[in-house]
């Protein structure tokens, strides 16, 4: 669950870079300490990955669709 929560908060610090440099720096700061006593694997991160990128991929098709 603490890499699903890491994952989450990566991701929200990514959005908030967009906006302001320094918003995303306290998400970036969870997310790590979520993930130093999980010993996260590439397994654990593609299985959180693939169903984040399936759904940024299909979302970005419908968005272009109703564009």
């Amino acid at each position: 669950m603490r890499d699903v929560i890491g994952m989450l908060f990566l991701i929200i610090g990514a959005v908030a870079v967009t906006k302001h440099f320094a918003l995303g720096i306290p998400f970036f700061i969870i997310a790590a300490l979520c993930w130093l006593g999980t010993g996260t694997s590439a397994d654990r991160y593609m299985e959180i990955m693939g169903r984040i990128m399936i759904l940024c991929i299909v979302g970005t098709w419908i968005i272009a669709l109703f564009n």
